[in-house]
């Protein structure tokens, strides 16, 4: 690793850990619900997003500098593996079983759908 590259990376790690936070609370503030709602939204966006950016980079050769900014950075920070595996926990400790499957399928299935449509975006633009 270059050390030029420490900079979008920690740029967009920045923006992507603060809009995370914030949108988090947002959602869940509104939403009133068992369902992890904030942290599914936010991964399946940012899925979507470093799709795009992947796609991009993929077919158009985006900088290193983008990449990592946008990619690693933005979109590292931005969504969240550790906190979606804790919220499966706190429904299982809940004993909300089908609540916990229902999220851990969702979220696979729907991260899983707009990664791959936002990497044919990404192709196209």
């Amino acid at each position: 690793m270059r050390s030029g590259d420490l900079l979008p990376l920690a740029l967009g790690g920045s923006a992507g850990a603060v809009l995370r936070y914030l949108l988090d609370e947002a959602i869940t503030g509104y939403l009133d619900s068992e369902f992890p709602f904030g942290i599914f939204t936010i991964n399946v966006l940012g899925s979507l997003f470093l799709g795009i950016v992947t796609g991009a980079f993929s077919r158009h050769g985006l900088s290193s500098f983008a990449f990592n900014l946008l990619g690693t950075g933005f979109c590292g920070a931005f969504t969240t593996f550790s906190t979606f595996n804790l919220n499966i926990l706190y429904l299982l400790e809940d004993h909300q079983v089908k609540l916990a499957i229902s999220y851990l399928g969702s979220s696979l299935a729907v991260g899983f759908g707009l990664a791959y449509l936002g990497y044919e975006l990404g192709r196209l633009l």
